[in-house]
């Protein structure tokens, strides 16, 4: 299924690398009007996944 992707740059298995870990991110936090305008954006988004766009429902949901 992977192989059939032709999105992924040459040599990519998987959409992480295995030695990836969230837990360690230490990038700063929104303020309060970027995290606001960030859920807004989710929102845009899980409605065109209610109205037919399924494509897109893993993404959306991994970036809520």
């Amino acid at each position: 299924m992977i192989e059939e992707r032709k999105d992924l740059p040459k040599g990519v298995t998987q959409p992480l690398p295995t030695d990836y870990h969230p837990e360690l991110d230490d990038t700063p936090l929104l303020g309060e009007d970027d995290a606001q305008l960030y859920m807004s954006y989710i929102g845009i988004l899980q409605w065109a996944v209610e109205l037919g766009c399924i494509d897109i429902a893993l993404h959306v949901s991994t970036m809520a």
